[in-house]
């Protein structure tokens, strides 16, 4: 079949792939498969990462935890840092008092628990007013555990000129030596 069996996404690549998987699929299968979707995968009790059984997440031994905002950042994480095999926490939610998001919506006691077989709790959350607010309320809920994050600064092929005022203080803030001699 051609693409022209549904109406063509507004320019996005990304829609016009899973138009063209669609409609090149049994569309039958795939529509039971996502009705049956919410009763197959659920929410890990222990770490909120979405599984389907018993979560590989936790599985491993790792003394790393990485907190993270939602499971796609796990994923995006995961891709990059695959080789350190580290434990990790998605949050859910960040802090947004703006959105009535505060402490006690967020599942900190679970973090707590998590925390207590950890040497180091690395904050991979997001470079915003939410994700600095959520991560300075875990480091102060966490104070018996070591508590990292990720560096913040210029992305890779970045061009200085396009770079805000605050990504480029706090590329400034998190200076590095060069390792050259």
């Amino acid at each position: 079949r051609s693409a022209s069996c549904m109406p063509e996404p507004s320019g996005s690549t990304c829609g016009r792939r899973v138009t063209g998987i669609v409609c090149g699929s049994d569309v039958m299968a795939l529509g039971e498969a996502l009705t049956s979707l919410p009763f197959a995968v659920r929410p890990c009790e222990t770490c909120h990462a979405i599984t389907d059984g018993d979560c590989p997440y936790c599985e491993r031994t790792s003394a790393v935890v990485c907190v993270v905002h939602q499971f796609v950042d796990l994923l995006a994480v995961e891709r990059a840092a695959a080789f350190l095999k580290m434990r990790f926490f998605v949050l859910g939610k960040l802090v947004s008092p703006l959105d009535g998001i505060s402490e006690d919506d967020l599942p900190m006691d679970d973090l707590r628990v998590m925390a207590e077989t950890a040497e180091e709790i690395v904050l991979a959350l997001p470079p915003s007013v939410e994700g600095e607010a959520t991560s300075l309320l875990v480091t102060r809920a966490l104070n018996h555990t070591k508590v990292t994050q990720l560096a913040r600064g210029l992305p890779h092929g970045g061009n200085l000129e396009m770079a805000d005022v605050i990504t480029l203080r706090g590329a400034f803030d998190k200076r590095a030596p060069t390792g050259a001699p």
